[in-house]
C-alpha cells in the first residue's frame, strides 16, 4: 500500500503554545470551534425534556432539588459521541465555574456497563494530564458524569488543520501522556483507546480524556475486545484477540499518536482493516523527514507487533521519554548558544587588535607545530621499537654506545624476562636478550642487545639540554596505537626526571621524549595516577650513566 501523499505544513512554536489548552477560565471566554452555544441558558431539566423521550408522568417523578438540576446550568453543547452527548455547563454552587456534563445515550446494557466502568475508573484517577471527574449519578434511566471543563482543541483537529508538530511539541505531548499513562497503569488499569481524538491540547497543557474503553487488567480471564475498538488506526493488534490485557497496548497507541504528531498521518492510514494484524507502518522518514533518528526509533519500537518488544515495564516508557526530552533540550541549547558564541568571538576578534594579533600568532604556531611534529615523526619513528615481555607491551629506543647498538627501555617493561620479543617499524620481529637492568626507587632502565646487522642505520641521537616550557614530542604505542606521536610541554625538571604534560601510559613507557629538533632528551617512564596528564621521563644524562656502569660491569666480568 502506498504511503499517503506528503502535505507537511510546519507551524511556529507560538501557534502550538497558544493552543496547548486552558482549564477553568471565566465563563466569558470564547467557546471552542467545535462547541454549540445556546442562546440563553437552559436547565438540565429542559435539555432532558426537549432532547429525550420521557413522558410527562416520568418527569413528575423527578425532584427539581436533585443536585444535577439545582447546581448546573447548561450553556452549550460540546459534542455528540458514540456513547453519549457532552454539554458545557456552569456550576452555580462553585462560583459559576465551567464544567462538562456527559449524558449516556443510547442506554443499552452494554453502554451502561462501559459508562459505569468509566465513572469508576475516573474516580480512582487524579492527575494533571487526565480530565478530572466531579460527580456522577442517574436521573430516571439517564446516567450522567460531571467533569472538569477543558477549553482547548482536539489534537486530531489541530494537527490536520495546521500540519505536523515540531519535535519539541511532540515530545511535550509524549512527556505528558507518558506521565498520565504511568498513573493509569499504577491503578492496574489500561486505557485502550488512546488516539488524537481523545487528547486535548491548550495553554501549555495536554489532557487525556474519553475513558469509555478503560478496563482493569485481569490476569486469570480472557476477553475479546475487538467489538469495542473505535480507533483502529491507533489500537494494538492484540486487542482483537482473546488474552490477558497489558499496559503495552497503550504503548502501541502512544507510538501511533506520536507518529501522527510528526507527520499529520496515522501510521496505517489507507491500509486495509482486514489485514489488521499484519499492518506495517508507512516509512516515517519519507512522510516526515524532519523527524530525528532517536525519536523515529522510539516510535517504531512502540509500534512493534510483539507486545514484549515495546516496553519491558511501565517505568521504562517514562524513562525513555524523559531521555528524549533531555536530548532535545540539550540540542536546542547548543543550537541557541553556538551562534551567540560565534558572534561574541567574532566581535572580540574584530574590535580588539591585541586579540586579533594573538589569534593569528596562535594559528600560525599550531600549524608550524603540526608540520614540525610530522617532520620529527617521519625522521625518528624508525628508531622506536615495540617490546612485548610476557603480556606487557611497551616501547624502546635504538641507541649507540661506543660502536655498540642497544635498545634502551624501562626495567619494568621487560620485568624479569631474559628474552623479549622486539618488533621494528618494518613489522619484523626478533627474540632478543635483556643484557642489563637498573631498577630501584630512582632508576628504571634496562638494555636489550641489538645486533648491528638487524638495523644498522637508524640510531636515535641523544642530547641533554632541556628547559621548562619547551615543546616536546613522544613516540610510542599508547593503548595499542602503534607508533603514534603525541606532543606537550616540559612543566618541571626534578633532578634526573623530566615532568611533562605529554600523554604517557604503559604503551608509551620506554619510548623517547624528543625536543623540537628531533633529539632525544629523555625516556618516558611512568604517569602519575590515572589522569594521563602528568608524566615523567628519565633524562638522557642518567641513561648515559647507566651505559657506563654496564660497560664497567662487563669489563670486570
Amino acid at each position: 500500500m502506498s504511503a499517503p501523499d506528503q502535505r507537511i505544513r510546519m507551524f511556529s512554536k507560538e501557534q502550538l503554545q497558544s493552543q496547548l489548552c486552558t482549564a477553568e477560565k471565566p465563563s466569558t471566554e470564547e467557546p471552542s470551534s467545535y462547541e454549540t452555544v445556546y442562546h440563553g441558558e437552559k436547565t438540565l431539566r429542559q435539555i432532558l425534556r426537549d432532547d429525550y423521550d420521557f413522558t410527562k408522568e416520568e418527569f413528575l417523578k423527578v425532584d427539581d432539588k436533585t443536585s444535577i438540576f439545582k447546581n448546573y446550568v447548561i450553556v452549550g453543547k460540546i459534542g455528540v459521541g458514540r456513547f453519549g452527548v457532552v454539554y458545557k455547563a456552569k456550576q452555580k454552587n462553585m462560583g459559576n465555574r465551567l464544567v462538562a456534563i456527559k449524558l449516556l445515550q443510547p442506554r443499552s446494557e452494554k453502554h451502561i456497563e462501559l459508562f459505569q466502568r468509566q465513572v469508576k475508573a475516573l474516580g480512582q484517577l487524579q492527575h494533571p494530564n487526565i480530565i478530572t471527574a466531579i460527580e456522577s449519578g442517574q436521573i430516571l434511566d439517564i446516567y450522567y458524569l460531571v467533569m472538569e471543563y477543558f477549553h482547548g482543541t482536539q489534537l486530531d483537529q489541530y494537527v490536520r488543520g495546521n500540519g505536523p508538530l515540531t519535535e519539541e511539541s511532540t515530545l511535550k505531548i509524549a512527556e505528558d501522556l507518558a506521565s498520565a499513562l504511568k498513573h493509569i497503569w499504577s491503578k492496574n488499569l489500561v486505557h485502550r483507546d488512546i488516539s488524537p481524538q481523545n487528547i486535548m491540547i491548550g495553554d501549555h497543557k495536554v489532557k487525556l480524556c474519553d475513558f469509555n474503553l478503560i478496563r482493569a487488567v485481569e490476569s486469570n480471564k480472557g476477553h475479546t475486545y475487538g467489538i469495542e475498538v473505535r480507533s483502529y488506526d491507533y489500537c494494538a493488534p492484540e486487542l482483537t484477540e482473546k488474552g490477558k490485557l497489558s499496559f503495552t497496548c497503550d504503548c502501541f497507541s502512544l507510538g501511533a499518536v506520536l507518529y501522527f504528531c510528526m507527520s499529520s498521518y496515522s501510521p496505517f492510514e489507507n491500509t486495509n482493516r482486514q489485514d489488521f494484524k499484519q499492518r506495517i507502518p508507512h516509512p516515517l522518514k519519507k512522510i516526515a523527514p524532519q523527524t530525528p533518528r532517536s525519536l523515529e526509533k522510539f516510535i517504531y519500537r512502540l509500534l512493534a507487533k510483539n507486545p514484549e518488544d515495546r516496553c519491558s515495564e511501565p517505568q521504562e516508557l517514562f524513562r525513555d521519554v524523559e531521555r528524549l526530552v533531555r536530548q532535545n533540550r540539550k540540542s536546542s541549547l547548543i543550537k541557541t548558544l553556538i551562534p551567540v558564541a560565534i558572534a561574541v568571538v567574532l566581535a572580540i576578534y574584530l574590535l580588539i587588535p591585541q586579540v586579533r594579533n594573538y589569534v593569528k600568532h596562535e594559528i600560525f604556531a599550531i600549524a608550524k607545530q603540526n608540520n614540525l611534529g610530522e617532520e620529527i615523526y617521519n625522521k625518528r619513528a624508525q628508531c622506536v621499537v615495540m617490546i612485548k615481555a610476557d603480556v606487557l607491551l611497551g616501547s624502546g629506543v635504538i641507541v649507540r654506545h661506543k660502536q655498540q647498538n642497544l635498545i634502551v627501555t624501562n626495567a619494568h617493561v621487560v620485568k624479569n624476562q631474559e628474552l623479549v620479543i622486539v618488533t621494528l617499524r618494518n613489522k619484523k620481529s626478533y627474540r632478543l636478550r635483556v643484557v642489563d637492568r637498573y631498577e630501584d626507587e630512582e632508576i628504571d632502565i634496562a638494555f636489550i642487545e641489538f645486533p648491528h646487522a638487524i638495523h644498522p642505520n637508524y640510531i636515535m641521537p641523544m642530547g641533554e639540554k632541556v628547559k621548562v616550557g619547551q615543546t616536546v614530542y613522544a613516540i610510542g604505542h599508547p593503548r595499542g596505537y602503534k607508533w603514534s606521536l603525541t606532543s606537550g610541554t616540559v612543566s618541571a625538571i626534578r633532578g634526573d626526571n623530566i615532568q611533562t604534560d605529554t600523554p604517557i601510559n604503559p604503551g608509551n613507557s620506554g619510548g623517547p621524549l624528543l625536543n623540537a629538533e628531533g633529539i632525544m632528551i629523555g625516556m618516558n617512564t611512568y604517569v602519575v595516577g590515572k589522569a594521563n596528564s602528568i608524566g615523567f621521563a628519565v633524562s638522557t644524562k642518567r641513561i648515559r650513566e647507566c651505559l657506563l656502569l654496564s660497560e664497567e660491569r662487563d669489563r670486570l666480568h
